[in-house]
């Protein structure tokens, strides 16, 4: 008995189709870049407002004096005001407050600090080099479009953002906020002017995050999921036709 195999093209109506290897399909090719045609439509200005907003918030905290402010507990002994007074400063990642002058001035280059306190300086980094290059990629998404894994990826993205930030807080285990000084004295921290940032900021990313996850397909390319239906035909004079038909079906 001979068999035939045919396989027919897959049928689009209005455009021509395109498949790879991975088993995806375009409609039309994604466009290229044309500045300000928002191939993903107007709700890319939500995730790319949000993403801002917290940039600008982390940066604002990362070179803030005011992280938190320092408490200072006397436990006994004789301690001089203008010391207690010099021990209550409100201090930052990078920079502490003079209650004296009233002004930030940088850590001097011998100051120590405890592993708590380095791990949050790290972050630092890490926050707004990554975070900065996703806000750039959303304000060029409004000219170039970006299929919906990369808008989860760079979801993904801001989730890890969202930790950096969240791991700054750090500081407050760092011996900056539980030590005893000289067997007198004793520190303890409170959220600040730049610690409550810190937490709009984390607040927005991870916003921004959650919203990247609707953001639809550029106009004109759309991904598929491609399925195969296999069908077999017995003719009179006993020879079998297999024919194969992809179907394809529009990933969520």
């Amino acid at each position: 008995m001979a068999e035939v195999e045919t396989t027919p093209p897959p049928q689009v109506s209005g455009t021509s189709a395109m498949v790879n290897q991975a088993g995806r399909r375009s409609a039309n090719q994604a466009p290229g870049f044309i500045c300000c045609s928002r191939p993903n439509g107007d709700y890319i200005f939500l995730p790319s407002l949000l993403t801002t907003t917290a940039f600008i918030l982390s940066m604002i905290t990362h070179n803030s004096c005011r992280f938190v402010d320092r408490e200072v507990t006397v436990l006994g002994g004789d301690v001089d005001v203008t010391e207690r007074t010099r021990a209550a400063v409100s201090i930052g990642i990078w920079a502490f407050k003079d209650p004296g002058t009233g002004l930030c001035f940088y850590y001097p280059s011998n100051t120590e600090f405890d592993s708590f306190f380095r791990t949050s300086r790290a972050m630092v980094p890490l926050a707004s080099v990554v975070g900065g290059l996703v806000m750039v990629t959303f304000w060029f998404s409004s000219c170039m479009g970006m299929e919906k894994p990369v808008w989860r990826f760079c979801g993904f993205i801001l989730v890890l953002v969202s930790l950096f930030e969240g791991l700054t807080f750090l500081i407050f285990r760092s011996n900056f906020c539980n030590e005893v000084l000289d067997g007198d004295l004793t520190f303890d921290c409170n959220l600040s002017t730049g610690g409550n940032m810190a937490i709009a900021s984390i607040v927005f990313y991870f916003a921004a995050a959650v919203s990247v996850c609707n953001t639809p397909a550029p106009r004109g390319f759309t991904d598929y999921h491609v399925s195969t239906e296999r069908t077999e035909t017995i003719n009179p004079d006993g020879t079998k036709v297999v024919q194969t038909r992809a179907v394809y079906n529009e990933y969520p």
